[in-house]
């Protein structure tokens, strides 16, 4: 049987966050310092902008599953029309310029 003890931190320790966690942790904390918020009023919005944009993916497969699929055009014409910045998906996106290559 193992012994519990020795698995994990150890006793009366938290194991450290991942540095991606804490990095979000810290982003949130400065924010919510900047705007004069609460960090769980920061983390709550972050939440819902993140359970919109998931929302909208969701409609978005099943409406051109069912209609067809938008062209990019029409895709940037509606961001337009809602007043929101358009992101291609990540196959349109240009490749990220090597700083290092020959101009």
């Amino acid at each position: 049987m193992t012994d519990v003890s020795t698995v994990g931190p150890a006793r009366g320790r938290r194991a450290a966050p991942s540095p991606g966690i804490q990095l979000a942790g810290e982003l949130a904390t400065s924010g919510a310092d900047e705007d004069h918020r609460s960090f769980s009023s920061v983390v709550s919005d972050a939440l819902a902008s993140w359970l919109r944009g998931r929302l909208i993916d969701a409609w978005l497969a099943e409406y051109q599953a069912e209609h067809g699929e938008f062209s990019e055009d029409e895709l940037r014409a509606l961001a337009a029309e809602a007043g929101v910045p358009y992101v291609p998906p990540a196959t349109v996106r240009a490749e990220p310029r090597d700083p290092d290559a020959a101009a």
